[in-house]
């Protein structure tokens, strides 16, 4: 029976120990949570949802939704999440869900995590601006997460939607 070590325990076994960054290891798990109300002329093909701000050296783990009936008998509403700047210039307009449709009918109990929809899963360790694929750490500070519709809802309606946002500054 064999033995693999992650990233993690191989810096901690290591000597000289090399010590993990304490983003991924042992970092405290911040959220950004909101709700908003949107209005049927919101979510029309390449409306823009604001909706956190964050460090551009975040990590984001966790991207979730719960939404009332945006689209009432439709297919779905379609969209993109990805990161602009603060001023509303786009960074990455999809950098973590392309042409994602989950924004359908009333959803409360199950949600899915939109962060690995675009980006590979060994993207985890990334900061905000890597997965931009930005070369560098930018100068501006912060960015904002956004949704930018892609496809408008077969039969819009105005509803609530609520995120949820987890990520690591530390």
């Amino acid at each position: 029976m064999g033995t693999v070590n992650s990233d993690l325990i191989t810096n901690i076994v290591a000597s000289p120990t090399v010590k993990n960054d304490v983003g991924v290891s042992g970092g405290r798990l911040r959220i950004q949570a909101g709700t908003i109300a949107l209005g049927t002329g919101d979510i029309d093909d390449n409306d823009i949802i604001r909706l956190c701000r964050l460090p551009i050296k975040a990590r984001i783990f966790g991207i979730y939704f719960l939404n009332g009936d945006l689209d009432t008998g439709g297919t779905g509403l379609t969209f993109n999440i990805g990161l602009y700047q603060t001023d509303g210039t786009v960074i990455d307009e999809d950098c973590y869900a392309l042409d994602a449709a989950q924004l359908q009918g009333a959803v409360t109990t199950l949600m899915t995590n939109h962060a690995f929809e675009q980006r590979d899963i060994n993207a985890i360790e990334q900061v905000l601006w890597e997965d931009a694929g930005l070369s560098a750490v930018p100068s501006y500070g912060e960015v904002d997460l956004c949704i930018t519709i892609s496809a408008v809802a077969t039969t819009a309606a105005a509803e609530q939607l609520t995120f949820m946002v987890y990520y690591t500054i530390d």
